[in-house]
């Protein structure tokens, strides 16, 4: 991810924070889908089938617009982040708070405007503006005829290619005819190919080879045997970065007890979800040892945090993409004092085997550094208490804010300017008719009437703001009506010079038949 620009603005409600990022790496979809949350603007193009008023038919056309976000999704195999929410911005072909959804793809330029910004933020946009931490472990596991190759970066775990290829039984008859070697030829070429499609050699810093038995011992000696012959120049100087593994299966569930070995600790200690995997050992090993220096759950890592007893902090992703915030903060706080009283935090990801893990512990969990049983052990845990949040305001004064934020910072953006809200218009004709209201000495009947009358005249103007939209949909019925009318005039026409067409057929052929027979 590449931070193009980062502004920030203050009023009088509190700051905003405006980031301006391109997307450039696959871990860049993750880290943007945990640096947005719910009620935060995303300016980003979209492309929307739009309906033309002249020749009354549909087009496709880029669009530029601003999406107040109520929904987010991830999907990790497409390598997208679909924002779903209310349109912010208008513009001659979206109405203001109508709904939107937007697809961040890769290589896209999309803006982030925050209303709130905190350490955790923080540090997820500098672990993705940072290029040291992209992926820098390969994984292959692979058994007789099943391989997946996994990419092991800081955010995530990355499934990238899954190679199936039959092999016979390893019988006399087939190994005396060939057959069993050739079918394994043919599978670790494809093996290889896709190290070679899917792998920055460049960034990668270790490449994982585990099987069960003696298939990657099998696989390494093909792969020496081809660089022998000169084969794949790619490989030929990076041998050392390959590590042979043993694991129970070819699956994804064999990563955890790959990355918690201590073989692979001691020459992998670079990575990342390394170190995590380690603590997250570490943390198991005490659970099992003293029970009471090893906390999970809200209260009882909330609770030990007051005591200053945390010496390391455990602490999923999943639990700070909190739709509220003030939970949010309560998280961050604790964060924080444990920084300031000498302890460590360690973020996980949810992408991971090991944020999975943690996230089967409550998601948070604590190292302690002496003995602290749980306070709460036998009562019920106590549910947050949510402070009341700010007003939500309307979707023309956030419309307001917005266009006026863009304009002064000279971002890019298609805004128009927005209508003015009907309480608005509805006061402006109240103060015009109090001036011409009556005088004191006039009969109360008088003036009932005068408001009467008044009253009425709010609802025809009501009425009249509303006609114009009417007058529309009637025009474009009108005009559709007219188009259907035509098209069945066409069919009859085009009916009817069939049936001349096909009566002087028959007659040409009746005076044909009666030359010949005269």
């Amino acid at each position: 991810m590449r931070l193009i620009s980062r502004k920030g603005q203050r009023n009088n409600k509190g700051s905003i924070y405006i980031f301006t990022l391109k997307m450039e790496q696959d871990d860049d979809m993750w880290n943007l889908y945990n640096l947005v949350t719910k009620g935060d603007f995303i300016q980003g193009k979209i492309t929307r089938k739009v309906s033309l008023e002249k020749t009354l038919g549909t087009e496709r056309k880029n669009l530029t617009v601003v999406i107040r976000v109520e929904e987010m999704e991830y999907d990790p195999e497409a390598n997208i982040v679909r924002i779903k929410g209310k349109n912010a911005s208008e513009n001659k072909f979206i109405q203001v708070g109508q709904f939107q959804s937007m697809d961040i793809y890769s290589y896209s330029v999309v803006t982030l405007i925050k209303k709130y910004w905190d350490e955790a933020y923080e540090e997820r946009l500098k672990m993705a503006t940072d290029p040291a931490c992209f992926s820098d472990l390969a994984v292959v596991l692979m058994e007789e005829g099943i391989s997946h190759l996994f990419l092991v970066a800081k955010s995530a775990t990355y499934l990238k290619s899954k190679i199936e290829h039959y092999l016979p039984k390893k019988k006399v008859h087939a190994v005396a005819h060939g057959k069993y070697n050739n079918a394994q030829i043919a599978f670790f070429t494809k093996i290889i190919s896709a190290m070679l499609k899917y792998i920055n050699f460049e960034v990668v810093k270790s490449i994982i080879i585990a099987s069960p038995g003696f298939v990657k011992d099998e696989f390494f000696a093909f792969l020496k045997s081809e660089l022998e012959q000169n084969k794949y120049p790619e490989l030929k100087n990076r041998q050392e970065l390959f590590i042979l593994e043993h694991v129970t299966s070819g699956f994804k569930h064999s990563l955890k007890e790959l990355l918690t070995s201590k073989s692979v600790q001691d020459r992998v200690a670079q990575s990342s979800a390394v170190s995590e995997a380690k603590i997250l050992e570490d943390f198991n090993e005490m659970l099992r040892r003293n029970p009471d220096q090893a906390a999970y759950g809200k209260a009882w890592v909330e609770a030990a945090v007051e005591q200053g007893a945390v010496k390391v902090l455990l602490i999923s992703d999943k639990i700070l993409k909190a739709k509220n915030i003030v939970e949010r903060k309560r998280y961050i706080g604790m964060t924080k004092s444990v920084k300031n009283d000498g302890g460590t935090v360690i973020f996980f990801s949810s992408m991971h085997a090991t944020g999975e893990a943690l996230n089967d512990l409550t998601g948070i969990a604590a190292i302690l550094r002496y003995s602290f049983p749980d306070p709460n052990e036998d009562d019920d845990e106590e549910e947050v208490k949510s402070e009341p949040e700010e007003e939500e305001k309307s979707d023309s004064e956030e419309t307001n804010e917005i266009t006026q934020m863009f304009a002064g910072l000279s971002v890019e953006a298609s805004l128009e300017e927005e209508k003015e809200p009907r309480e608005e218009i509805k006061e402006k004709k109240k103060r015009k008719k109090s001036k011409s209201a009556p005088e004191i000495g006039e009969e109360t009947k008088e003036v009932s009437k005068d408001n009467e009358s008044g009253e009425d005249s709010e609802e025809k103007e009501e009425e009249e703001e509303v006609k114009p939209n009417e007058k529309q949909k009637v025009r474009k019925e009108m005009k559709l009506k007219e188009k259907a009318d035509k098209k069945k005039q066409r069919k009859t026409e085009q009916q009817r010079t069939s049936k001349r067409e096909k009566t002087l057929k028959t007659k040409q052929e009746r005076n044909t038949k009666r030359d010949l027979k005269g």
